[in-house]
């Protein structure tokens, strides 16, 4: 005769105000860490002044930190349903991410005639954002 066991499976979910701090800390931490990169880059020579075609003007310092706040945002809204839904919301988010870390490095990668130092700079940019939202 065999048994079915109704004992609950171990979670390893958070709670959802440690969830919420988690977010405002990876948000923040990309964001200003990639403004500073922005700034630093620029002290040490990368010509913020080209014009991506996409955009029709140069990157200003407000596009990394708004693109890290939306991006890094959107992740841990991500984050919030595997923690909802799974049963290992960390693990399966650390793959999640680092997928989505890898296909978010075609925005740099697609810009036609960017100069290296600006390529390398947001690529660079897109390391941290993956970065704070993985640790």
């Amino acid at each position: 005769m065999t048994s079915v066991s109704t004992k609950p499976l171990p979670t390893h979910r958070l709670p959802w105000s440690r969830l919420g701090l988690i977010a405002l800390v990876a948000m923040l931490g990309a964001a200003i860490t990639n403004v500073v990169v922005y700034l630093l880059a620029g002290a040490i020579g990368v010509d913020w002044s080209f014009v991506v075609p996409q955009m029709g003007a140069p990157i200003p310092v407000m596009a990394p930190l708004m693109a890290s706040l939306i991006g890094v945002g959107l992740g841990m809204i991500v984050f919030a349903a595997l923690n909802a839904f799974t049963h290992e919301p960390v693990r399966w988010f650390t793959w999640v991410a680092l997928v989505g870390g890898l296909f978010s490095l075609g925005g740099p990668l697609t810009i036609p005639g960017v100069p290296l130092a600006v390529l390398l700079t947001l690529v660079l940019m897109h390391i941290v954002a993956v970065t704070f939202v993985v640790l």
